[in-house]
């Protein structure tokens, strides 16, 4: 279940624009950030990353909102694990909400 959507687009519209903030917009918690996408909304983000395959026809604004969210939260998650991977990796390039996702996950797994 995604906990609010208006700060998931808060978040990613954060990252976009580089935001000023000094603390994530995405609230973690013991158990984890809960968002129950279903096993489609990976695969379309897949086909939507990899291969430039929107999940519907037409373009951007032909998407449902919900579904660019989630998409959306799916590649802030995978650019920033890509990006930390780097042998380069320059920590201060990162957002807040980017460094509380690489310190949440990196402690779940």
């Amino acid at each position: 279940m995604l906990r609010s959507a208006k700060k998931l687009l808060a978040a990613v519209a954060d990252m976009v624009h580089g935001g000023s903030e000094n603390e994530s917009l995405w609230d973690f918690n013991d158990n984890g950030v809960n968002a129950h996408m279903g096993g489609s909304i990976f695969a379309q983000w897949q086909n939507w990353r990899f291969k430039n395959i929107l999940p519907r026809s037409g373009g951007w604004q032909d998407q449902p909102l919900f579904v660019l969210a989630k998409m959306a939260a799916i590649d802030l998650v995978y650019a920033t694990f890509e990006y930390t991977n780097t042998k380069d990796a320059d920590w201060g390039k990162l957002s807040p909400t980017q460094i509380e996702i690489k310190r949440q996950v990196d402690q779940w797994v």
